[in-house]
């Protein structure tokens, strides 16, 4: 395992470092460590994006105290190994596992998705019993706007990648974060293999039925003019979900929530994390 730390003071400390994988994939792990941890919460990014798309939102929860932990997912983000590549579904679940046994340290965490990551966990926790104590959904992929859902999304078993992501990165935000951080980021996935739409499909069949039966504890934070979101959808479902305590809050931004209101984000999931502590 390798560690590389940001200069800075304790509460801005980024670290990097690896994970070794079920199969021996080198999974590399961005960590934002505060001073003093209260609590951890592994995050897990979209589609196209990767963990340091984060920032602006997990270095504000390291300032209340709350240590984020998110994985590239395999093929994303600074795992070159397999680009753009998913072999299937059940290394997905597994690589998480991974994470989340490296990361519990033999106490519970929090589980938060942002937009297709909302979907791996819903997935995930539907699949496997694991030690969190609560979820957390930011701008969730769960019930796509027909901007996705009218999107053609071509599968097979090529693992090159050699198709574009159905994700428009247009839609993320608008703001500055757009032509700063995403449009020229050179991390971001910007082809995909017809095995991982594959992939990406399987793990989207009946997400909305899973969601609605979990009931693990459960936070979602909508961003009001998110155009990548079904937000009318996801809140129905939510009204319907058996978890208990649960809560919805809406936040004015586009679906890149931790670019357009990263310090009411983090306000919000530290409130909702503190309660269980």
């Amino acid at each position: 395992m390798s560690d590389r730390t940001r200069n800075g003071s304790a509460a801005d400390r980024v670290t990097t470092y690896s994970i070794r994988a079920h199969d021996g994939y080198e999974l590399s792990v961005r960590a934002w460590k505060p001073e003093r941890t209260l609590t951890t919460v592994v995050f897990l990014h979209g589609l196209i994006s990767h963990a340091r798309w984060l920032d602006p939102l997990t270095s504000r929860l390291a300032h209340r105290g709350i240590e984020s932990i998110c994985p590239d997912r395999r093929g994303s983000g600074a795992n070159h190994t397999g680009r753009g590549d998913l072999p299937d579904s059940e290394t997905l679940l597994r690589d998480l596992r991974a994470v989340l046994d490296n990361s519990c340290r033999n106490q519970p965490v929090h589980l938060a998705g942002f937009c297709w990551g909302a979907n791996q966990a819903v997935h995930y926790l539907a699949q496997h019993s694991a030690p969190v104590t609560s979820l957390i959904l930011l701008a969730p992929g769960i019930f796509p706007s027909p901007v996705l859902k009218d999107r053609p999304m071509p599968v097979g078993e090529a693992p090159e990648p050699t198709l574009p992501p159905v994700t428009p990165i247009e839609y993320f935000t608008s703001g500055p974060a757009y032509h700063e951080t995403v449009l020229p980021d050179r991390l971001r996935l910007r082809a995909v293999s017809p095995r991982f739409n594959k992939v990406v499909q399987e793990i989207n069949t009946l997400v909305g039925v899973k969601f609605a039966r979990l009931t693990v504890p459960t936070l979602v934070v909508l961003a009001t003019r998110d155009r990548l979101t079904d937000n009318a959808t996801t809140e129905r479902a939510f009204a319907r979900l058996r978890a208990q305590p649960k809560q919805l809050v809406r936040i004015t931004a586009e679906h890149a929530i931790q670019f357009d209101a990263p310090a009411e984000s983090a306000r919000h999931i530290h409130d909702w994390i503190t309660s269980f502590h």
